[in-house]
């Protein structure tokens, strides 16, 4: 069980009156926040392993909200899309160009 305790010191004049208590049971809500906790690791956990596999993947993997806007490359879709730039971060010269059209790579 959780609670929460407030006490406040009641004073009437200079001299202490008493005290007032609350005592609150938050038993409820430290489960909701465990819970959220829980999941939050979870899902954590669960990008790492997709983050991992679209790294390791050997073709080009590239994704994009529903404007085109592109918001992930792997390495691969990076080598071939930027190709031979050699400046700035490429990570962020790619992410956030639109994909203007659809294009069809094939390796050979």
């Amino acid at each position: 069980m959780w609670v929460r305790l407030n006490i406040a010191a009641i004073y009437q004049g200079k001299p202490l009156n008493g005290y007032v208590e609350i005592v609150e049971d938050i038993t409820e809500r430290k489960s909701r926040e465990a819970c959220l906790h829980q999941a939050k690791v979870e899902l954590y956990a669960e990008k790492e392993r997709a983050q991992i596999t679209l790294n390791s993947i050997v073709d080009a993997v590239l994704a994009t909200d529903g404007s085109g806007c592109i918001s992930y490359l792997n390495k691969v879709a990076e080598d071939i899309f930027i190709g031979s730039i050699k400046i700035g971060k490429r990570d962020e010269m790619v992410k956030g160009a639109f994909v203007k059209q659809r294009t069809v790579l094939v390796h050979y």
